[in-house]
């Protein structure tokens, strides 16, 4: 199945399949908060065994949809057909990104903000990255964003009288493109980003339908 995966407590069923899921910030398995998960068709809730890994036992049917759900990441529902599943190690890899609610370490380098339609209205699963770099995140139902610098080199740091700014291609002017289906892809300029501190984009990030 996969390094410390155990079947414990589970003998009057078989398992159907397994779900691990990793925090994109940490980079490995394991979750901050409380997670729900849970597949749709029945609402059948998973069994969490000790190594962390969600099992759903007994499971009638070959397509499902299980959904998770943690008040630190966003809202994820991923489709699972055991079909293409390995029969003697049905496990399936979740990535969860952090929502702008997640507990990040202190000193951690961040980017805050909103996008909206042309009306102010929030915009959610819109697509939000740092131009010319692979930080990217997606917005949340109420339209916030945020973007983790989570592992900075001395390359990506320009160090002038004492402050540590963020640099991106050379660059410590860092822009943000916005994009979302049937919406118009917009690119602001935030300015600079010191490391180690939350940058607050108090204006919203606005995109106009296509």
């Amino acid at each position: 199945m996969g390094p410390g995966f155990r079947q414990a407590d589970t003998r009057q069923q078989s398992l159907s399949f397994a779900l691990a899921l990793v925090d994109h910030f940490a980079g490995q398995p394991g979750l901050a908060g409380e997670t729900t998960v849970t597949v749709i068709e029945g609402q059948k809730g998973a069994l969490r065994n000790p190594s962390g890994y969600y099992l759903f036992m007994g499971l009638t049917g070959t397509q499902f949809t299980v959904e998770i759900r943690n008040p630190y990441y966003l809202e994820k529902d991923v489709s699972v057909d055991l079909g293409a599943l390995n029969p003697r190690s049905p496990v399936v890899t979740v990535v969860l990104f952090p929502r702008y609610l997640y507990p990040f370490p202190a000193g951690s380098t961040l980017i805050m903000g909103r996008v909206t339609d042309s009306g102010l209205q929030p915009l959610s699963a819109a697509a939000v990255a740092v131009v010319g770099s692979t930080v990217a995140n997606q917005t949340d139902r109420d339209g916030r964003f945020v973007l983790y610098f989570s592992s900075l080199t001395d390359e990506d740091v320009q160090v002038q009288n004492g402050r540590r700014r963020i640099t991106v291609s050379g660059s410590t002017t860092l822009r943000l493109r916005a994009t979302k289906a049937n919406y118009q892809s917009t690119t602001v300029t935030i300015g600079e980003v010191e490391e180690g501190s939350t940058k607050l984009v108090r204006d919203p990030i606005l995109m106009a339908a296509s």
